[in-house]
């Protein structure tokens, strides 16, 4: 059924599905009591995208970034 939608999301996944959506590359949410906590294998490249992307505004912000 993931399969057929448009983005598959593994949300609480049983040991199967877990299993799975690692193997097809699909993100897993799991939703707790008073967390949440997403794990995809591009979260490591988006957050360090993020990060260089932040540091580039703040150097631009203080006059060291690229010319514009």
């Amino acid at each position: 059924m993931l399969k057929t939608v448009g983005h598959p999301v593994a949300v609480n996944p049983d040991r199967n599905l877990e299993i799975v959506a690692h193997q097809r590359g699909w993100p897993i949410v799991e939703f707790g009591r008073a967390r949440k906590r997403i794990i995809t294998r591009t979260s490591t490249a988006v957050g360090a995208g993020a990060v260089a992307f932040v540091t580039y505004l703040l150097g631009r912000r203080n006059g060291r970034g690229a010319a514009s």
